[in-house]
């Protein structure tokens, strides 16, 4: 009776432990399903994330390029207004005229100089086939590469780019030369001009390589086939044209795509992008194993956790019978060939012990994955908040990225502030990121104090605040509304707590956040005000206030030029001043107008220097110009840089090298003479008899070591004496007028205003309300 009683709590004990077994191994299933559902979820939203990442490097890397076509293409352009093209093409025999071959030489040497990356400068004159080169001097046009004869056949487009394959023994796509042509803007009889400038294709892969990250292969299609490759890489291997996917995209009209394909064996991930500017094709090809690597992990902790849980239920049956004990030790060898890299148990252990081991191992691993999204988080989170500001997103989109973010908008307003950090130019990196974080900080502070909102450091160093109010909130004009209240404390925070003084534009609110790029745009056209109302200010955006006006002061320019050759410091900082109020008085004119008109003046300055001393001049400058005057905000600042730093430079560099090459000639006698009897009767022949000179000698000695003609240098020193006089003595216009040799002074006063732009009776009434005659105002 016992013994059957006995075997009847046997028989149940058993029945319970199966019954427990099948239960556990039916929980296997939604786990399975789950972790392979939640394994799917999180690679779809991380590879959606990181090809909106890919996208906009892309997009970065082709405006960078349009970038350095355009300013290549604007330095031309100024170049190609140069009077002495006209003259040269107007020679009935290009040869007869060394003076003005040398002067064209000059010019396109200077080309050379002021545009990187160029591989060579020609000017072609079309009706009589020959160009003219600083390497080559003036040859025949068969030089030329017969794909460029064919295109300029047609002179109907006055600017164009051209890229063609070189002979070259590099492997797969060779090297690509891009040539701009430029129309000449000048008409003559004998010959119709263009500008040719080659550009090597590794000028745009520099640009490329300072923006590569990881193993990405980078090409550029051209509209004429031509494929530019960055032949360091080798992820393809194979001439490009026996790839599928690249004749596609040859054949293709879509401005972008993503998409991936098995090429040579390897998935790759294609991304492509066409520029707006001249119809280039911008790939990159990247591995997707590359982009992939932190989704494998994942995907081994899920199937890791589904085998212990099928491990923990096996163990169990084992207990009940011993054939399991063949399966368990099976799924061990299976998890020691998963958790191959996890560390191995310290002792013997049994099944149990080892199954402990793996799970907590892989429980390890689980939570250092966990912890790298919690820590990548804020970065992903600002990421998504600079493409919100910049690109307009999908609403659908916003609403969805705002709720993985946790990022919430409680009213129905939006505004944003771009913040920029004034005078920071000479502090390291370190103390520049210490401001912009700490301008950041209080930025958030302060918003939170009135309304909602979230700050962020933009790509450009300046800090963009969005913020979130109420449409109540919204009815009142910016200066006195809240979103102006808020600009002005946050400003006057950065001032008091961190005693540096910072601009900040304002744009119009908007009432969906997928229009928030808009107001966006609008908060930097108003950060570009600075640029006139001067900087340490709020800025509002006005679409009225600022106009499309194309007025330069061509006058000046002259001016400043000729001061330049006499090395007048005083009166080019003069001239300077009154540009920089040339430009502040006229609100017809934009933003870029007005740094365009800087960058013209800087060149007509620089071509003065080169044309005077073409084999030192080029290196007067350690840096680009043209770079360093994008970096000032405020037109004073431009101002001030001209007038301290670059203008010095030049006229100092003028002065040595004519006192140099004077200094033991017998145009030094020439110019004493001047300097003594420049109230007499002189010209050319007299000045030539009195130092025993043929006359064609002299003027072309003259023109070599001053700079100018003779007939200029009398013009222009006489017209400082003129200004002398006018300042220091009490002489009548006509006096001075027959004193300097002018037989009316009617002529003298048309002269003196050419040279200096007001009458003599202004300038002496302007020079005697000056309390400070010839000083410098402060740089800012």
């Amino acid at each position: 009776m016992l013994t059957n009683l006995f075997r009847k709590m046997s028989v149940k004990r058993t029945l319970r432990w199966k019954i427990a077994m099948t239960a556990s191994l039916l929980a296997i299933a939604p786990v399975v399903l789950s972790g392979i559902a939640a394994y799917w979820i999180a690679a779809h939203s991380l590879m959606r994330e990181m090809g909106s990442a890919n996208r906009e490097t892309m997009r970065q890397i082709q405006e960078r390029i349009d970038n350095l076509l355009i300013t290549t293409d604007k330095i031309v352009l100024q170049h190609a207004f140069s009077p002495v093209f006209k003259q040269f093409l107007s020679l009935s025999n290009p040869y007869e005229d060394p003076a003005t071959f040398s002067d064209v030489m000059t010019v396109l040497t200077s080309m050379e100089v002021l545009i990187n990356d160029v591989d060579s400068v020609y000017l072609y004159m079309k009706e009589r086939h020959l160009i003219v080169s600083p390497s080559s001097g003036l040859t025949s046009a068969d030089k030329l590469d017969p794909y460029v004869r064919e295109s300029l056949a047609d002179d109907s487009r006055p600017y164009y780019l051209l890229d063609r394959k070189t002979e070259s023994s590099l492997p797969r796509g060779g090297s690509h030369i891009v040539t701009l042509v430029r129309k000449l803007p000048v008409s003559t009889n004998q010959s119709t001009g263009y500008l040719l400038i080659n550009i090597n294709e590794r000028a745009f892969f520099d640009v490329i390589r300072g923006m590569q990250h990881g193993n990405r292969e980078m090409l550029i299609i051209t509209p004429s086939q031509n494929i530019f490759s960055d032949w360091n890489k080798n992820l393809l291997k194979r001439d490009f044209q026996q790839y599928p996917f690249i004749r596609t995209l040859i054949a293709g009209g879509d401005n972008e795509a993503l998409f991936t394909q098995r090429v040579d064996g390897e998935e790759m991930v294609i991304n492509y992008l066409r520029s707006p500017y001249n119809g280039w094709k911008y790939v990159s090809v990247v591995p997707y194993a590359e982009l992939t690597s932190p989704f494998r992990w994942i995907k081994q902790m899920t199937i890791a956790e589904c085998f212990l849980l099928i491990a923990v239920s096996l163990a169990g049956a084992a207990v009940l019978s011993r054939k399991y004990g063949i399966v368990v030790q099976n799924l061990l060898e299976l998890m020691k060939k998963i958790g191959g890299a996890q560390p191995q148990p310290q002792k013997e252990m049994d099944e149990f012990g080892l199954i402990r081991h793996y799970a907590e191992s892989i429980q390890s691993v689980k939570h250092t994955l966990e912890r790298q999204i919690r820590e990548s988080m804020p970065l992903l989170r600002a990421n998504f908040i600079q493409r919100l500001l910049t690109s307009r997103l999908d609403a659908g989109e916003v609403q969805e990225r705002l709720a993985y973010y946790g990022i919430t908008v409680p009213h129905s307003c939006f505004s944003v502030i771009c913040i920029e950090v004034d005078n920071l130019r000479g502090q390291t990196e370190q103390d520049v990121n210490l401001f912009l974080y700490a301008v950041m900080d209080i930025s958030k502070e302060i918003v939170c104090r009135h309304a909602d909102g979230m700050a962020s450091r933009m790509h450009d160093d300046h800090i963009a605040v969005i913020v979130n109010y109420g449409p109540e909130e919204a009815l009142c004009p910016a200066p006195q509304g809240k979103i102006g209240q808020i600009a002005e404390e946050i400003r006057e925070a950065i001032t008091g707590l961190l005693n540096i003084t910072a601009t900040i534009g304002v744009g119009r609110p908007c009432r969906a956040i997928d229009s928030i790029h808009q107001s966006y745009k609008e908060a930097m056209e108003a950060l570009q005000e600075q640029l006139f109302a001067g900087s340490g200010r709020v800025l509002y955006f006005d679409p009225a206030h600022r106009g499309s006006g194309k007025v330069y002061p061509l006058d000046h320019e002259q001016s400043i030029v000729n001061h330049i050759r006499l090395g007048n410091l005083e009166a080019v900082c003069q001239l300077v001043d009154e540009i920089a109020v040339f430009f502040k008085e006229r609100e017809q004119l934009g933003h870029d107008h007005v740094r365009e008109s800087f960058t013209q003046l800087i060149a007509a300055s620089l071509r003065t220097v080169y044309e005077l001393d073409p084999s030192e001049g080029p290196l007067l400058f350690s840096y680009n110009l043209y770079q360093r005057l994008a970096r000032y905000r405020t037109i004073d600042q431009i101002a001030g840089w001209l007038k301290h730093e670059v203008y010095p430079a030049l006229i100092r560099h003028v002065l040595i090298r004519r006192t140099r090459n004077c200094r033991e000639s017998a145009i030094r006698e020439a110019l004493d003479y001047i300097h003594q009897h420049y109230d007499e009767d002189l010209s050319q022949p007299l000045m030539a008899d009195l130092l025993s000179m043929p006359l064609a000698q002299f003027s072309l000695q003259f023109k070599e070591q001053v700079g100018m003609t003779f007939s200029d240098y009398m013009i222009a020193y006489r017209m400082e004496k003129a200004k002398e006089l006018l300042t220091t003595t009490g002489l009548k216009v006509s006096e001075i007028a027959e004193r300097l040799r002018y037989q009316n002074s009617q002529n003298f006063i048309r002269m003196f205003k050419k040279f200096t732009k007001t009458t003599p009776g202004e300038y002496r009434a302007r020079h005697s309300a000056k309390s400070a005659d010839g000083q410098i105002g402060n740089w800012l």
